[in-house]
């Protein structure tokens, strides 16, 4: 033995060593096709893939197919309430919905109606305000309900500024005070329609309605802005009910919820002329946003201290200069109330330092917009 291994010394450890490399490999086979188990809970194991690694899932929610993609933590996390179509019962399993994919692209709905933000408003408002309510906007005409934030963002506000410029989000949804998911940073719409044909039916309603309204604006756009506001304010008719209706502070949570009875007054008072002082108000701003007329609402408590007394009108900017519309105070589709200045309104109880712009007291009002021309009045 001894002198055969001797004379076959390197055949042998050579022979050896391929044996150990074939050994090697057959085990690092094996594991690399070996199975993570999950945990009995069904959490996901430590050894999670990122998000950009995770395989994309399919949701259908109505009859609208979304993208998702639900990259969960290492660790278990509490179970959150989602968010439904129609009134439906919630899934159990958190989904979170993701942009649409390429093929809903190809159906998107496209709105006739622009639902946008004034220029002056931004003063009050940051860049990022306005990108996450044009991102609710966009959602919610392609019936989506999930819309993702950032850190950064401030969803309160998106919905204030959807009260203010999108009052038809109103009309097919149900926002309760648990919209704003601040866990994982989402704002959740929940519908009232039972699928998306009825849904986009819906907005279709409103923008013909809006249009109606609005005529064909062609002409000098001062002379537009009065003959909307005199075709508007035909219609309307106060609701006293609604005045009387005890409704949230502004800063609740509670307040661009259906909990609030006024969660549909603009859209209400654009569609039948229904509502009360701060209804109108919005309305007739938001027509004038369809006339490319940089417009917002004005609050103001009485002198008088009384609270039936607070009002709310319309403000525009009609060649370059401020003025006030109030539309409440029009009775059968007159103008009276068409391009009134800061000293009328005062001369009524409503002082111009106590004026609000997005419920922002600004004691620099009557300088940042001065109401001073009264060629409306004469």
């Amino acid at each position: 033995m001894r002198i055969f291994f001797e004379r076959y010394k390197i055949q042998t450890i050579a022979a050896a060593a391929a044996l150990v490399l074939v050994i090697g490999a057959v085990l690092s086979l094996r594991q690399c096709h070996r199975v993570e188990p999950t945990v009995s809970d069904g959490t996901p194991p430590t050894t999670l893939s990122t998000a950009a690694q995770t395989t994309d899932a399919t949701a259908t929610t109505g009859d609208t197919t979304h993208k998702t993609t639900d990259a969960a933590p290492a660790t278990t996390f509490p179970t959150r309430k989602t968010t439904t179509v129609g009134g439906a019962e919630p899934p159990k399993a958190s989904v979170r919905t993701a942009a649409p994919t390429t093929a809903q692209q190809t159906q998107k709905f496209s709105p006739t109606l622009e639902y946008t933000v004034p220029q002056a408003a931004l003063q009050y408002l940051g860049l990022r305000d306005i990108s996450l309510y044009r991102r609710l906007v966009d959602a919610y005409m392609q019936y989506e309900t999930v819309v993702p934030f950032t850190a950064d963002d401030q969803p309160q506000t998106a919905l204030e500024l959807l009260y203010w410029y999108c009052p038809v989000f109103f009309a097919d949804t149900a926002l309760d005070e648990n919209c704003i998911d601040w866990v994982y940073n989402e704002v959740h719409i929940r519908y009232t329609s039972k699928n998306r044909a009825e849904h986009e039916k819906i907005i279709k309603a409103f923008e013909n309605r809006c249009l109606a309204l609005l005529g064909n604006r062609t002409g000098e756009t001062a002379q537009v802005a009065r003959e909307v506001y005199r075709r508007f304010t035909k219609t309307l008719k106060y609701d006293t009910a609604l005045l009387n209706k005890t409704m949230p502070r502004w800063d609740e949570p509670t307040y661009y919820t259906e909990k609030n009875p006024r969660y549909r007054e603009t859209y209400t008072a654009l569609m039948n002329g229904s509502g009360v002082c701060s209804s109108f108000a919005k309305a007739y701003a938001f027509l004038l946003l369809q006339c490319r007329v940089e417009a917002m609402t004005v609050y103001c408590d009485h002198v008088s201290g009384l609270k039936d007394k607070a009002h709310e009108w319309t403000m525009m900017k009609l060649d370059g200069k401020w003025y006030f519309a109030d539309p409440t105070w029009e009775r059968n589709g007159s103008d009276t109330y068409f391009g009134v200045t800061t000293a009328e309104r005062e001369k009524n109880g409503y002082l111009s330092r106590n004026f609000c712009l997005f419920f922002v007291y600004d004691t620099q009002f009557s300088e940042k917009f001065a109401v001073n021309d009264n060629r409306f009045m004469k």
